[in-house]
C-alpha cells in the first residue's frame, strides 16, 4: 500500500512542474501589449542596425527580447508581458541566454 501511496504521489508533483503557460497576447503582441510601441519606436528612431523582437520562455514567464548588435546593456531591453525589463526584475542577463527557450521571432525593425 505504502508504493501505491508513493507513486501516486510522485506521479502528481511531477504533472504540476509541467504545466505551459500561456502567452501574454493572442494574435499582435504590438497592438495588444501597451507599452510596446514605445520600445518600437525608440529602436526605429535611435539605431542604424536592424532590432529582432523576439519571444522567449524562461522561468514559467514568456519574455520579449529586442536585440539589436548596437545596444551595450541588452538586458534593459528584455521585457517581461508587463513591460518590466530583466534589470528591475533582478534576472541574470547570462542565465536568462543560457536557460531561456526561444519561441520564435515576432518581428524585424528596420530603419
Amino acid at each position: 500500500m505504502k508504493t501505491f501511496y508513493y507513486i501516486t504521489l510522485l506521479y502528481w508533483a511531477m504533472s504540476c512542474t509541467k504545466q505551459e503557460v500561456a502567452p501574454c497576447y493572442n494574435k499582435d503582441p504590438i497592438k495588444e501589449l501597451a507599452w510596446m510601441p514605445d520600445i518600437i519606436q525608440h529602436f526605429k528612431s535611435g539605431f542604424k542596425n536592424s532590432t529582432w523582437v523576439t519571444l522567449y520562455y524562461y522561468q514559467n514567464q514568456y519574455f520579449f527580447a529586442f536585440e539589436n548588435a548596437a545596444v551595450s546593456g541588452p538586458s534593459g531591453y528584455i521585457y517581461n508581458c508587463s513591460g518590466v525589463n530583466l534589470d528591475k526584475l533582478v534576472i541574470n542577463y547570462n542565465d536568462f541566454y543560457k536557460n531561456a527557450k526561444k519561441v520564435k521571432i515576432i518581428m524585424k525593425i528596420n530603419k
